[in-house]
């Protein structure tokens, strides 16, 4: 009788390990799926994409939305070349705090979500406080994300 128990003390515990590794798994998928979205965007800042496929991974900011699509797309690859490295990129990913806007940026956040015309509670962040600076990303979900990611920066 007692090995009958142990066995199933065992499988209980087995079980409740892979529901947690799981559930875990499950919690950190919007995370990274928002550190592609940014590796994404910072491929398409170094490379040579479109113009076109860069503007489908950034919220434009209201007062270039009249400028032509050549014009767009210089401004936010001047804007975001050097602030998007790989290495800075793995470093957001490993040690960032990540979660809902108003939940990183409380003071922020629906200043930041009015400005890029979207709805806060669609944002999420990615906060990192490192010698003195503080790095601040928001991306919005983007909801016709069909064959690219799921996100578009908005700050």
């Amino acid at each position: 009788m007692r090995r009958r128990t142990t066995w199933t003390a065992i499988a209980v515990v087995t079980a409740a390990l892979v529901g947690l590794g799981w559930c875990a798994w499950r919690a950190g998928a919007l995370r990274r799926e928002a550190v592609v979205s940014l590796g994404a965007l910072g491929a398409a800042l170094r490379g040579s994409a479109p113009s076109e496929q860069l503007l489908r991974l950034v919220v434009l900011p209201q007062a270039i939305r009249d400028r032509t699509l050549s014009e767009q797309a210089e401004f936010i690859r001047k804007a975001l070349r050097d602030e998007v490295s790989v290495e800075g990129l793995a470093v957001l990913k490993r040690k960032a705090q990540f979660g809902p806007l108003k939940r990183l940026f409380p003071q922020q956040a629906e200043t930041w979500a009015a400005q890029a015309g979207v709805r806060v509670d669609d944002c999420v962040a990615l906060r990192l406080a490192r010698n003195g600076q503080l790095a601040e990303v928001v991306l919005v979900r983007d909801s016709g994300s069909e064959g690219r990611p799921g996100f578009r920066l908005v700050r």
